[in-house]
């Protein structure tokens, strides 16, 4: 496997030690995923919502200057908000893929091992009546 950058790295182990049933197959998948994540926490911390509103640059919020349009008087949605939303898509269907949803979780088969064949059964009901 080539080296990841350190926060990517960072996420990449967290996931591959936080999901259950993961494959070798699925690395570059949870590579995708580690990848996303930084994209989302990197725009969520450039849009400044952690801050005062009086303490955010003139970019940072929910709506920033319109400089493309106008004198910039007009205000226009951040466009880190899409960033973040697409990065919040895509981390959304990898989990879905990884089997790290609710959904998705439910509809995995059961493993192998906790699988009883019909005989299985049988045989453990006769064991009971007897």
């Amino acid at each position: 496997m080539r080296r990841l950058p350190d926060e990517i790295d960072q996420i990449y182990r967290r996931l591959t030690r936080d999901l259950e049933r993961i494959e070798p197959a699925d690395a570059a998948l949870i590579e995708d995923e580690a990848r996303w994540i930084v994209i989302a926490k990197r725009a969520y911390a450039e849009l400044g919502l952690e801050k005062p509103a009086a303490e955010r640059t003139p970019n940072q919020g929910l709506v920033v200057p319109d400089t493309t349009h106008g004198d910039g008087t007009e205000m226009r949605k951040n466009p880190l908000l899409i960033v973040l939303r697409t990065a919040s898509e895509q981390i959304r269907a990898n989990a879905h893929q990884l089997g790290a949803t609710p959904m998705s979780r439910a509809r995995l088969p059961e493993q192998q091992a906790e699988q009883l064949s019909l005989a299985d059964i049988l045989f453990a009901s006769v064991e009971q009546l007897e």
